[in-house]
């Protein structure tokens, strides 16, 4: 997966941060329509991590930070 093989490279995560990168991911992709494995997936992939890295770790921050509705996409989920 594109998340593990980025976080991986960065450094060690537990499970549920893992967890939320991945989920922060699929619904970044799936917002901006990057394919998964797509040198675009790739990158975001890379900044997820680098934002977790340097201490945004708060998912609704994250979402904020790569320009994502939080409420949204977390309602989008739930259907």
């Amino acid at each position: 997966m594109v998340i593990s093989r980025a976080a991986s490279a960065a450094g060690v995560f537990e499970p549920e941060d893992l967890g939320i990168l991945q989920r922060i991911f699929d619904q970044a992709c799936k917002a901006r329509g990057y394919a998964r494995g797509s040198a675009e997936a790739e990158a975001l992939a890379a900044e997820i991590v680098s934002l977790f890295g340097n201490g945004i770790v708060n998912e609704g921050a994250l979402y904020t930070e790569l320009g994502l509705n939080a409420s949204k996409e977390k309602s989008s989920q739930r259907r």
